[in-house]
């Protein structure tokens, strides 16, 4: 049984003209973590990467097809337990599971969409999933959903959803609704501009294509006579269709999309599979990049990563962490056949090319293939890849084993907006490392029917960290310069970050490091912190701090003897009390 691949790759600077090289190695290890899981589905199935408990080690959530339960694995950190989240669910055909913050409130609601059944969305009520599909005003009939893909299009601070309607009739049009801010959702499609129209779409996506501060709306339609539609976002609720002046109206049977800036120019590009279809204009998957100026070129036969048989997802990953982009595309046809490519890895040459080391992508893998995610399960800075397999294929978990054959640095970063929507998407991060920039997009809904980790996972090569910079859908600019590379932090929108040590408690406050020798650090994501008060074991008052309006604060604490302390934190919202240990 084949379980590993091992490539060398060697590619050129940007910067400089001293070949580099780097080695890739991946362990296909779903077996050995008991992740036994098969899906017959028409046109495959998705599968989500998100840590969907809170407890900051990423979990597994698979689509499955009628009479099955979704699949859902809760990782403890040294592998995959299977837990049972909705047992009393119809047992629908899931084409797609997303786990998203409809509310706010910090933890993760989960919405599914069946095709021919009807979609769910649950609330997540103190870790019990709650169906609110009927009284949040989202259809309660099958709408023949194939993705719902969610964004903040009109910035103001929650989730949106774009149902993807792939009816093969031509009957039931996509639908676009505004979250109104209480577990409502209002069906905006006329108003919007973008109008009902059934154009048998895959998948439906959010994203900045213009950096002018609002999400766009990208669509890509399955046949050749159904071209993708670009829909520019106005910024006052409506959109106007910009395919043809764009470049975005390919003609293609497209299935899926990866988001990102892969030229590290500042713009995001975009990258969809094909099925290969004769009757299409468009031969193989197509590399939209960003030119820009409101324009994409299709780049994919210069990349030399235009896959030229049937593809279905796909996503951006750094496998390496040198600080380049590589590319993951998993392939199926329709059909049972291993004559096909199953599946590439195409490395970054660091010059706008790819190299796929292996013509078959990871050796021996012939596995029909719909799904990928990425994740990092055992949490060590490289970015794992799960995929969904069809025909007698159980899925495969690949572990990412680079960090053995390599010593690169990462920074690991997971989004909190504040003012803008808790899952940060549509934030758009810009790191600094060595002296070259890269940038991160934050979406949710990614690859085939898919979701990534909410952890974006950056490599930075041999280099350090010179600043990290955070532009959020409201506007706000977070920027850093005193972040160390190899770590894993949470940047809350407009207060600061915090480490894998120093999570929130459930007021939303953290105080770190504790114990502490110098300096302690105080910050609130739902309350101004005003005041700052010291107390010893005997309850003696021995030092008060008093703040501006702020946030996040610091004090010094230097001058205390070691001990234990108690610190009383006075906020808009109220008092609360910690104790603290002085080293």
């Amino acid at each position: 049984m084949f379980k590993r691949l091992a490539l060398s790759c060697v590619f050129l600077s940007l910067t400089a003209t001293t070949a580099l090289y780097a080695q890739v190695l991946f362990d296909q290890v779903a077996d050995d973590l008991g992740l036994v899981v098969t899906s017959n589905i028409d046109l495959g199935s998705g599968v989500s990467f998100c840590d969907f408990n809170g407890d900051g080690w990423d979990d597994l959530t698979f689509a499955t097809q009628e009479g099955i339960q979704v699949r859902f694995f809760q990782n403890n950190s040294s592998g995959f337990t299977e837990v049972f989240l909705i047992d009393d669910t119809p047992l629908y055909t899931n084409k797609q599971v997303i786990w998203v913050d409809i509310d706010n409130d910090g933890d993760k609601d989960f919405f599914t969409a069946n095709a021919e059944f009807p979609n769910v969305l649950y609330e997540n009520v103190d870790g019990t999933l709650v169906d609110i599909t009927a009284e949040s005003g989202l259809p309660t009939v099958s709408k023949m959903t194939h993705s719902g893909n969610w964004g903040d299009y009109d910035n103001d601070g929650f989730l949106d959803l774009f149902l993807a309607s792939r009816d093969p009739d031509q009957l039931i049009s996509n639908q676009l609704f505004r979250n109104n801010g209480d577990n409502t959702f209002t069906d905006v499609t006329i108003s919007s501009g973008i109008g009902e129209v059934s154009e048998l779409t895959f998948q439906g996506t959010f994203f900045d294509y213009d950096n002018d501060g609002d999400v766009d709306l990208y669509l890509i339609n399955d046949r050749s006579f159904t071209k993708n539609i670009l829909y520019r976002n106005n910024g006052d609720g409506t959109f106007t269709d910009v395919s043809v002046e764009s470049g975005a109206d390919f003609d293609m049977d497209a299935m899926s999309i990866a988001l990102e800036d892969y030229d590290a120019d500042g713009f995001i590009d975009v990258y969809i599979t094909n099925v290969f279809a004769p009757e299409s204009d468009t031969v193989g998957n197509v590399l939209m990049k960003n030119n820009g100026d409101g324009t994409f070129s299709n780049v994919a036969e210069a990349a030399e990563v235009r896959f030229d048989t049937w593809s279905w997802g796909a996503n951006w990953t750094d496998a390496n962490n040198d600080g380049y982009l590589d590319l993951y595309v998993s392939g199926a046809s329709p059909v049972n056949t291993a004559t096909l490519n199953a599946a590439a890895l195409y490395v970054s040459d660091g010059d706008g090319t790819f190299t796929e080391e292996n013509a078959n992508g990871f050796e021996e893998d012939l596995a029909n293939s719909f799904g990928n995610a990425l994740g990092d399960f055992n949490q060590d800075g490289y970015q794992d890849i799960v995929v969904t397999n069809h025909f007698g294929h159980f899925s495969y978990l690949w572990e990412n084993l680079s960090s053995t054959v390599n010593s690169n640095n990462y920074i690991a970063l997971k989004m909190q907006g504040v003012a803008s929507n808790r899952d940060g998407a549509g934030a758009r991060i810009e790191i600094m490392s060595g002296g070259q920039k890269q940038y991160r997009v934050v979406a949710l809904g990614e690859s085939y029917l898919s979701q990534n980790s909410n952890t974006e996972i950056i490599g930075l090569g041999n280099q350090g960290l010179d600043y990290v910079q955070v532009t959020w859908p409201s506007g706000t600019v977070d920027f850093y310069d005193d972040i160390t590379p190899n770590q894993r932090l949470t940047l809350v929108e407009g207060v600061g970050y915090l480490s894998a040590e120093t999570p929130l408690d459930n007021t939303g406050f953290a105080m770190y490091p504790n114990p502490a020798s110098s300096a302690l650090n105080l910050i609130h994501t739902n309350a101004n912190i005003n005041a700052v008060r010291i107390y010893n074991a005997l309850g003696q008052l021995l030092l008060t701090k008093e703040f501006s309006v702020a946030k996040a604060q610091q004090i010094e604490i230097g001058q205390l003897a070691r001990g234990s302390y108690w610190v009383e934190i006075i906020t808009d919202s109220g008092r609360q009390t910690k104790k603290l240990i002085k080293q």
